[in-house]
């Protein structure tokens, strides 16, 4: 899908599926408690540890704020949860937002999670229209300029 959507490697792909074990167990280290050996990543929202922020998304597809509140110069993991298999897994792959927002673009509204990384924070939505954000989110970015409305005139 990635190549249909004009997308370079360089700014989406699959992530690398040797390095997935050691991804997973860092994320777990972060931002879940685990409670048991075989707990699934499918799982981990009901096990998230650390304070939560929920972000309720601004636009109709929460995929559509993300450039709102991640920086787009810089490369994180995505992850989407494969509904194909009897036993849940998630698919990795790594990007930039903006190529993640195209990807999203074309998938029916499915759950995913975006972390960083260096593991400093992780966003999760869950078809709802809003995010859960665990960790040091960045800086939301300023809002468009706009100009101030004039003082209003005293009426006589």
């Amino acid at each position: 899908m990635a190549r249909s959507l004009n997308l370079s490697r360089e700014q989406f792909t699959v992530g690398p599926f040797t390095h997935w074990p050691d991804i997973q167990k860092r994320i777990e280290s972060h931002f879940v408690i685990k409670t048991r050996s075989d707990l699934s990543p499918v799982e981990w929202p009901e096990h998230f540890k650390g304070k939560q922020q929920l972000i309720p998304s601004r636009t109709f597809e929460p995929y559509e704020y993300l450039d709102e509140l991640l920086p787009d110069d810089e490369m994180i993991w995505f992850m989407l949860p494969d509904a194909s298999t009897k036993e849940p897994k998630l698919w990795l792959f790594q990007g930039f937002v903006r190529p993640i927002q195209k990807v999203l673009s074309q998938l029916p509204r499915t759950s995913f999670y975006l972390v960083a990384k260096k593991y400093e924070w992780l966003l999760f939505n869950d078809q709802k229209d809003e995010f859960i954000a665990l960790g040091d989110l960045p800086k939301p970015k300023p809002g468009p300029f706009t100009e101030p409305e004039p003082p209003a005139l005293p009426q006589d």
